[in-house]
């Protein structure tokens, strides 16, 4: 069974594309930004790990705001 509410949602593979970038953009580079602060900072290598696992973590908890965005905007 199809919900006619369905074939207004669709998204064409381009812009699914781009959005999906542009989300994984958005993941990945706090993490990396953090874990390049700790090691300009001569931190430990596991409190390095440690520290941009949790950021990689809450972006990965914030994504699905994020991506409820994204697709209103595209």
């Amino acid at each position: 069974m199809t919900n006619p509410q369905d074939k207004d949602k669709k998204v064409s593979k381009v812009s699914f594309y781009k959005l999906s970038t542009l989300l994984a953009i958005i993941i990945t580079i706090p993490g990396i930004i953090v874990l390049f602060a700790l090691r300009h900072y001569d931190v430990d290598i596991v409190f390095q790990v440690i520290v941009s696992s949790v950021v990689f973590f809450i972006c990965i908890g914030l994504s699905f705001k994020i991506s409820h965005h994204l697709v209103k905007l595209g």
